[in-house]
């Protein structure tokens, strides 16, 4: 069995610390007093520890490979390493897709706003469609 380098455990005890963080500013009273913050911690933490997952993964292989095998060769050859390039697809695809479009609010009332969004995705979406967008956990009582 091969030996854990100490970077790859301290690496793993960071992820494990910015998840614990984005875990308790999730926490829904921690979210409604301080939202900013929780947003902050999502989205900053969320996508360094993704940076540090995929340290730890070349890390991690890097521990396990042959004696005088290239790095590169065990990474190509490794499910983690595989697995991981999906993962990360998966949350940055989203993101590359995301537009700027133009949207007219219209106030309801103190707790309702109707949007209006002057384009289509597909050719599927010729009908108007109702979306309800809740802020119930962020509201005061």
């Amino acid at each position: 069995m091969a030996q854990i380098s100490l970077a790859t455990v301290v690496i793993s005890w960071i992820i494990l610390g910015f998840l614990l963080v984005m875990l308790v500013f999730a926490y829904p009273s921690m979210r409604n007093k301080l939202h900013d913050s929780f947003e902050w911690t999502h989205r900053f933490l969320g996508w360094t520890a993704l940076a540090l997952v995929w340290a730890q993964v070349v890390l991690f292989i890097n521990d396990g490979r042959k004696p005088g095998e290239p790095l590169p060769h065990a990474c190509k050859h490794n499910a983690a390493f595989w697995l991981q390039c999906i993962i990360t697809t998966s949350i940055v695809l989203p993101w590359l897709r995301l537009r700027k479009v133009n949207v007219r609010a219209v106030t309801l009332s103190r707790h309702a706003t109707r949007l209006y969004f002057n384009y289509s995705m597909s050719s599927l979406h010729t009908h108007p469609t109702t979306t309800v967008l809740t802020r119930s956990d962020y509201s005061a009582p």
